[in-house]
């Protein structure tokens, strides 16, 4: 199994908290499918 991490961030001052769980929770659903395993999760 590979090895992952994510990077997600926000893309302008206006945007919420939800804009990166959502990122994250996207990101994490194309890693299960791919057979990747997230080890850190960033976000900035």
């Amino acid at each position: 199994m590979l090895k992952g991490v994510t990077y997600n961030r926000f893309s302008s001052t206006m945007q919420r908290e939800e804009c990166i769980v959502a990122q994250i929770r996207f990101s994490h659903g194309y890693a299960k499918k791919n057979n990747i395993e997230i080890v850190k999760d960033y976000a900035v």
